[in-house]
């Protein structure tokens, strides 16, 4: 008996080291929000058990070839894998293209940043996975059946379908609403027997097609004998919470970026003319100029902060991320721009704030503020049916201090969403080689396994 559940305990692990969702696709920037309301919506497919369900902006879920497929998406406080299921198009957040928009329930929106102190996280990263869900594809038939007819969902699926055909049909399947379905072409010979064999091809990295046989007479939820195998793109990279935009403030606070300041003598100008827009801060002893990026960003891919500041009234200013420890630059009467290594701001994997503080009483003003991104920042492929276009950067001109950058601008991308298999990630750190980190992983898993049984069994 001790043997025999030994054996039990071993299977069960040799299992979890399989049980890791494969990436299926190159990384994305986007958003999300948290709605109680979430449910399995406009996909009408059941809700899974291993992991919570995602709404997604209307021109993401395009025709709704995503439905069923899993996401892994990653924010500022960790990650968590969910299954696409309905469609927001309600609002300019949700219809709008520029970004991927989700919506989570507050269960996993908690998992990728502090719920507690914000509903929105502004830049999360997405990537398509495989959804492990270990069983086979199921099908449901969307209504009775005949010999010129057929409507099916299917659900359960580790990569979405790209198609579905009848085998012995030349007709294809469309989708109406939410359905495949299938209508015989009308010349006498085009016709459905039952039981039918169909053949669901998937999506990109999402293995070879397989073929379900359908029946007529089924009800409810059937389980297939078939499944996808997903095969992760070879050198994909690990995705990480989204990089924010390169432009903090230009004329104005860029998306995701609120006013926090403390301590000061009247609000913040964030449109004082000098001819342009400038921020103007008038602040008592040890006020600061505090931006809050809601739902926090990643430093992974940021190499310094770069911005113009000057007054009259100051001769430094103290710059710093989410505690104090940061670097003070000496301020003048005429605009003077700095860039700061994020090492010099104290920077922690991920942040939420940024502040300049004067320790004395006093006024200055700031403009221009942004990233200078690291040169292997990954491209960031387009959404389905959208092309991104990353904002270019520019340069500011005028005197220097602390470390210098390698470059201010963001790669712009051309892959369309999901990856179509080429490496647009960074070169190092944070590098997924699929087939060595696979086996890596599954050899340890198995070294873990077997040390355990020797356990059991002594």
């Amino acid at each position: 008996m001790r043997l025999h559940s030994s054996l039990i305990v071993l299977l069960l692990l040799f299992r979890l080291a399989y049980s890791t969702s494969i990436p299926l696709s190159a990384c994305g920037s986007g958003e999300a929000v948290q709605n109680p309301a979430t449910s399995v919506g406009t996909c009408v497919l059941p809700a899974p058990t291993s992991m919570g369900v995602a709404s997604v902006s209307a021109p993401f879920f395009g025709d709704s070839r995503v439905c069923g497929a899993c996401f892994n998406l990653t924010g500022s406080k960790g990650s968590t894998i969910v299954m696409l299921s309905n469609k927001c198009d309600s609002g300019d957040v949700c219809t709008q293209s520029d970004h991927v928009h989700f919506i989570l329930a507050p269960a996993d929106f908690a998992k990728i940043t502090d719920a507690a102190s914000t509903q929105t996280a502004n830049k999360i990263g997405y990537q398509q996975v495989s959804c492990d869900f270990g069983k086979k594809i199921s099908y449901q038939l969307a209504s009775k059946p005949n010999a010129d007819y057929l409507g099916i969902r299917f659900s359960d699926m580790e990569a979405p379908i790209q198609s579905v055909r009848l085998n012995g049909s030349p007709t294809p399947f469309v989708i109406e609403n939410n359905v495949w379905a299938w209508r015989s072409n009308g010349n006498g010979k085009d016709k459905a027997l039952y039981p039918a064999t169909v053949i669901l091809t998937p999506g990109a990295n999402g293995g070879s097609p397989v073929s379900i046989s359908v029946s007529q007479t089924a009800t409810g939820w059937v389980l297939s004998t078939a499944q996808f195998k997903p095969v992760s793109p070879v050198g994909q990279d690990v995705c990480v919470t989204g990089s924010p935009n390169q432009y903090i403030y230009q004329d104005a606070l860029t998306a995701g970026w609120s006013d926090q300041s403390y301590s000061y003598q009247e609000p913040i100008n964030y449109a004082f003319p000098d001819p342009d827009n400038v921020i103007q801060a008038k602040l008592t002893a040890g006020g600061a100029v505090q931006l809050k990026f809601e739902g926090g960003f990643s430093t992974k891919y940021i190499d310094a902060l770069k911005f113009s500041i000057k007054s009259s009234s100051l001769t430094s200013v103290k710059v710093f991320f989410g505690s104090e420890t940061g670097t003070a630059v000496d301020v003048t009467s005429e605009f003077v721009t700095h860039t700061l290594t994020i090492e010099a701001l104290g920077a922690q994997s991920s942040e939420t704030y940024l502040s300049f503080l004067s320790a004395q009483q006093g006024t200055f003003e700031i403009n221009n503020i942004m990233w200078v991104f690291d040169t292997s920042i990954p491209t960031t492929p387009g959404n389905i049916d959208v092309i991104g276009k990353p904002k270019p950067g520019t340069t500011t001109s005028g005197a220097t201090s602390s470390s210098s950058t390698t470059s201010n601008t963001i790669p712009t991308g051309s892959s369309e969403f999901p990856g179509s298999g080429s490496d647009g990630g960074p070169s190092g750190e944070g590098k997924n080689q699929s087939g060595a980190a696979s086996s890596v992983q599954f050899y340890l898993s198995a070294l873990l396994s077997l040390q355990l049984l020797l356990l059991l069994l002594n």
